[in-house]
């Protein structure tokens, strides 16, 4: 199988684009391996390649999708020739200097070619250059936080950072202060959600029950404002320098210690309906007698749940047909299952739903779960849910089993920056 790759052209040194894709869904596909991509554009007879013929071929690895950017023109007469990494933000950090930020595509090995009349300039990240031709080719280019080349031209100057592909993941384009900045949060594998709203900067963190006031967690921001940030309760939030950005380590929210429900069976399932076709030739979802045969189960929530600095649900591990979660008599939510659990678990927002429903937060709140039967007959013949997220039958046609009910949810961690950075552009 050939290596999936398309351009789409703009018009000369506006930008064009290369989209590889090596992914697809529910299939494994091979790394692409010896890639080397020609190209004719601008009319020339030579074709470009990338990488360089002088550079070894690339891998691309199973499951990459990336675009990559060609004739880009930078400052002055600086032109970006190609770069294997993706392009995330340009941002500007002062009247004469910008930023200019990618990312790199995960294990492909990260090479640019830049061409034309303002001046390249070695930056404190690491990279090796070569001149062939009227290219300028820098290879073994580092992935951090640190700018591996500088272009200037006159008073201008513009960094080039290569992030690693983690940090491309997690980070985002805020405006804070007025000014625009490029913000990247959490550690690799685990990032939190950024909102800003004039000087103040909003971080959602996953909850955890054991997050107390010597939790932290990472923020980077490119620019920083000048003063810093605060936290809510007057703090200042310790920072460091680290290559183009200041990287902060604010406390996360202390957060009032959650406990999971109290699970308690009341009622066994009848034997599992018989799922009828409905007009369209479809499986028939259940209907109100069919859910009074459902398994029952109250959970009592032993705690109150805050109302403020957090976003606090349910999720509901089970395998069955169907499930429905009732308060009060009231229905809040159904599920169809999945095959999924963990973050495709069934869930339940409680602070979400807790304004039309008086009492769900309160300590001692009871909820009623009910659950349907699954079928392996079904699956067979009615209910199409790829083969690999079924559960395990064993010697029964019939299962329904719930694993577990937990608290989770993101805690709000509020931020502001102590002085505006004015620019003047």
């Amino acid at each position: 199988m050939t290596l999936r790759w398309v351009v789409r052209r703009g018009d000369a040194g506006k930008g064009t684009f290369i989209f590889i894709n090596n992914y697809q869904r529910l299939v494994t596909l091979p790394p692409k391996e010896k890639v080397r991509l020609e190209l004719h554009i601008n009319g020339t007879t030579e074709p470009l390649a990338i990488p360089s013929q002088n550079s070894v071929p690339l891998t691309i690895p199973s499951g990459v999708w990336c675009v990559w950017p060609v004739d880009f023109r930078l400052l002055g007469e600086t032109v970006l020739v190609y770069a294997t990494a993706q392009l995330v933000a340009r941002v500007r950090v002062s009247s004469t200097s910008e930023v200019l930020f990618l990312v790199a595509s995960r294990d492909v090995a990260v090479e640019f070619a830049f061409k034309g009349g303002s001046a390249l300039v070695a930056g404190p990240g690491k990279a090796t250059l070569a001149h062939e031709g009227a290219s300028t080719i820098f290879r073994n280019v580092s992935l951090g936080t640190a700018a591996f080349t500088v272009v200037k031209n006159g008073m201008e100057t513009l960094s080039v950072v290569v992030l690693p592909s983690w940090m491309g993941d997690s980070a985002y384009i805020q405006m804070l202060g007025g000014v625009d900045r490029l913000l990247i949060s959490g550690e690799s594998g685990s990032a939190n959600i950024l909102i800003s709203q004039h000087s103040t900067l909003y971080m959602r963190t996953d909850y955890d029950s054991s997050i107390r006031k010597t939790s932290t967690t990472t923020l980077w921001m490119c620019p920083a404002p000048a003063g810093g940030l605060e936290a809510a309760d007057g703090e200042i939030v310790p920072s460091e320098e680290d290559g183009v950005f200041t990287k902060f380590s604010p406390f996360i929210t202390k957060t009032t210690k959650l406990t999971n429900p109290i699970i308690s069976k009341v009622k066994d399932a009848a034997p599992p309906r018989l799922v009828p076709k409905a007009s369209s030739g479809k499986a028939q979802e259940p209907t109100i007698a069919e859910w009074l045969g459902a398994a029952v189960y109250h959970l009592t929530l032993p705690d109150a749940t805050p109302a403020q600095g957090g976003d606090y649900r349910l999720s509901i591990d089970y395998v069955g047909d169907s499930a429905r979660v009732y308060f009060g008599g009231r229905l809040l939510t159904d599920n169809w299952y999945s095959g999924y659990s963990g973050d495709g678990a069934m869930e339940v927002g409680l602070n979400y739903l807790a304004g039309e429903n008086p009492g769900l937060l309160a300590a001692g709140a009871s909820l009623e779960l009910w659950i349907l039967p699954l079928k392996k007959s079904d699956l067979l013949r009615d209910i199409y849910l790829q083969e690999r997220l079924w559960p395990a039958f064993g010697e029964d046609d019939a299962v329904l089993v719930l694993n577990n009910v937990t608290v989770k949810g993101l805690v709000y961690t509020e931020l502001a920056a102590r002085a505006e950075l004015t620019l003047t552009i």
